[in-house]
């Protein structure tokens, strides 16, 4: 606990006055150091001399909760400017050191205030310590749990759920941001931005579990507040997840539109990389929509972006989508034989276009009737297809292999091939032809 003079010292500190500064001419330097040492006690005009220099009421000095609780609320304050300004380091050393002053004793006379601290200190950690940012989080919780200031609450419910979802724990992510979202109703002027961010984390989680009905619903929802306090926060962002649920649904016209929109978004905000990422996305719409010029021009301007700009992993995405358009669109050449080759062999393992590209080439072999070559990429793809139902081309692979069972007299496995490639959403638009 602080005595009086640690507490006098404490705010003059703060206030950034020395003791000249302090005491002016009602009492020396000398006298207020020995007050600050606890040496000698200040009369009561005295200590009302000095509580009105501090701008202070004289119980901060007479209590020792009240001397904590108005220092805690200076620090919140000086918290929140630190992060707006990027300083999260000098967040976690003020409340550190704040924190290890008080060593809990304070916990049932400021759960409001030590729970907006706790939510400081895990939003400063998020970005360089994130187990200790959800220990802070879960911190803030306990406090703010037993309070109604549901505007911080909401706040440590969202990154928990951001860091959740980094630990691809989306069942948790989706609780906490789901209790985040639930608790701002009343959405105003002051907090649009917080309920827009919220939503957006909210809508990754449902894209990752496939829910694409609930990601219209939900984001439709949320871009009525942008239109209404006109902040366009992740608008772009937003009608690209919007696509993406479009796409996964079917409706590629939605999809088409909701790009031009964030296109329209990121032109005006000057981010060319994410115009031109949208680029990719048209192009892939516009090739599903069976539009293969638009698609093909689309997805060279994006690659020849990212080309100039050395992205050197969007530039490969482009051209792997654009073998696929002109694969579709039955541009077979020389120079689309040598572009296939060269995209696969640079592409990873782990990248979603190789198996596509190699059920591409798979179709190529076969109807070149080198039925063993084909046998061998088909297989490939196959192992590589993690995700079948989301890969646009895969379907060939199915097809391709029932056809070279059925041409061994393999029936049971031509059928079982065949039965999954009717099982997909994407089926193939082209016949392959080998008897």
């Amino acid at each position: 606990m602080l005595t009086l003079g640690q507490k006098i010292k404490a705010i003059r500190k703060e206030k950034g006055l020395t003791q000249a500064e302090l005491v002016e001419d009602r009492i020396t330097r000398n006298q207020l150091s020995l007050i600050e040492n606890g040496i000698n006690n200040p009369s009561i005009s005295t200590l009302e001399f000095i509580a009105q220099r501090l701008s202070v009421p004289m119980s901060y000095f007479l209590s020792n909760d009240d001397f904590s609780m108005h220092k805690c609320q200076r620090l919140v304050t000086k918290a929140e400017s630190l992060l707006d300004s990027g300083e999260n380091d000098k967040v976690i050393i003020e409340i550190e050191s704040f924190l290890s002053s008080i060593n809990g004793l304070e916990d049932h006379t400021m759960g409001d205030l030590l729970g907006r601290v706790y939510t400081l200190l895990g939003i400063a950690y998020y970005k360089s310590d994130k187990p200790k940012a959800k220990q802070m989080l879960m911190e803030s919780i306990r406090y703010l749990e037993q309070t109604d200031h549901t505007s911080y609450l909401s706040k440590s419910y969202n990154y928990l759920g951001v860091i959740f979802d980094d630990e691809s724990n989306s069942e948790q992510a989706e609780y906490y941001l789901t209790k985040a979202n639930n608790l701002i109703t009343n959405v105003n002027l002051d907090n649009v931005i917080h309920k827009l961010n919220i939503a957006y984390n909210l809508s990754l989680i449902y894209l990752k579990q496939k829910k694409y009905t609930a990601i219209i619903d939900f984001i439709n929802d949320n871009l009525k507040y942008s239109k209404k306090y006109k902040i366009f926060h992740n608008f772009g962002a937003f009608n690209m997840l919007l696509s993406a649920a479009y796409r996964y649904t079917f409706n590629y016209k939605q999809a088409i539109l909701c790009t031009l929109k964030a296109i329209e978004y990121f032109q005006f905000s000057d981010d060319e990389a994410n115009k031109y990422a949208c680029y990719i996305n048209l192009g892939i719409y516009y090739r599903l929509s069976r539009d293969y010029e638009n698609s093909i021009k689309y997805l060279d301007m994006a690659k020849k972006y990212f080309e100039y700009t050395e992205k050197t992993a969007k530039a490969l995405n482009s051209n792997a989508e654009i073998v696929k358009t002109m694969f579709l669109a039955d541009h077979r050449s020389d120079h689309f034989d040598r572009l296939l080759n060269d995209v696969i062999k640079d592409l990873n393992d782990d990248n979603d276009n190789k198996p596509d590209l190699l059920s591409i080439k798979g179709v190529c072999q076969l109807e070149n009737k080198n039925i063993e070559d084909a046998s061998k990429l088909f297989t490939e793809a196959e192992g590589l297809a993690k995700n079948p139902e989301h890969l646009e081309f895969i379907s060939y692979t199915y097809t391709g292999l029932s056809k070279i069972c059925k041409h061994n007299n393999e029936w049971e496995k031509a059928y079982k091939y065949l039965d999954k490639a009717n099982a997909l959403p994407h089926k193939a638009t082209r016949n392959i032809s080998f008897e």
